[in-house]
């Protein structure tokens, strides 16, 4: 069984569900320290003028997990993420069909970060017909430090017998110790697919929020993760 670990993302890029999506099952990475600036509360879209961020508040002490880091409210950051979405994709060809499950991934009664998120990508998964089993690292209960063997130890705890790990794991996975504990290692091989997005001028811009790929596409992309034939190795 192949499992993927991811920590959740803000209406992730497209690369988050083709690692989903070449997985029988996947866990929410929610105990590991919150890092500031990168992509657990924020994402970026494509407006008239170019990118265009948008971030969700929150009260944070370091070293705080992600599931300890509460939202900030104080401030109506849905409604302003909601008009953001509308200025940036209004004309876009799939506006009405998303418009809707986008403001209902936002409007979620939740102070606490983590959960959250997983609410907030459970509706995307939902309305994008993505049935795989998930867990939380939080619920499984490993807390090892070394990232290798908390990767290994929450594959074993969910069955699995392979791991799909990004990329950017070559640069610190232990490989051998994957060995060691009968676990095989592979690694996603995802590419960005060129497609028609807004404001044309302004050229193609890859790895924005899936926001902007399914206002401009539809879930057709989404769909072709599906196929594991060449995509895994």
């Amino acid at each position: 069984m192949i499992v993927s670990i991811h920590q959740p993302h803000y209406f992730p890029y497209p690369g988050f569900f083709h690692k989903i999506l070449q997985s029988d099952a996947f866990i929410f990475l929610d105990s590991v320290q919150y890092v500031k600036n990168e992509w657990i509360n924020r994402n970026v879209l494509k407006g008239p003028n170019g990118k265009v961020f948008i971030t969700i508040p929150v009260h944070y002490k370091f070293p705080q997990k992600i599931n300890d880091v509460l939202i900030d409210n104080r401030t109506e950051w849905i409604k302003k993420h909601i008009n953001t979405i509308k200025t940036c994709y209004g004309r876009a060809k799939y506006f009405s069909k998303y418009f809707d499950i986008l403001k209902e991934s936002l409007n979620i009664n939740e102070t606490n970060l983590s959960l959250f998120l997983i609410k907030h990508l459970l509706i995307l998964f939902e309305r994008l017909n993505i049935k795989i089993p998930y867990f939380t690292a939080s619920d499984i209960g490993v807390y090892t430090f070394n990232p290798t063997l908390r990767i290994i130890e929450l594959c074993k705890n969910v069955g699995g017998d392979m791991y799909l790990s990004g990329p950017a794991g070559k640069d610190y996975l232990e490989e051998d110790l994957f060995k060691k504990h009968n676990i095989e290692l592979i690694y996603q091989e995802y590419s960005p697919v060129k497609y028609n997005q807004n404001f044309e001028k302004l050229g193609f811009i890859e790895n924005l929020s899936v926001i902007d790929l399914l206002m401009n596409t539809d879930d057709t992309i989404i769909n072709s993760y599906k196929d594991r034939s060449s995509r895994i190795r």
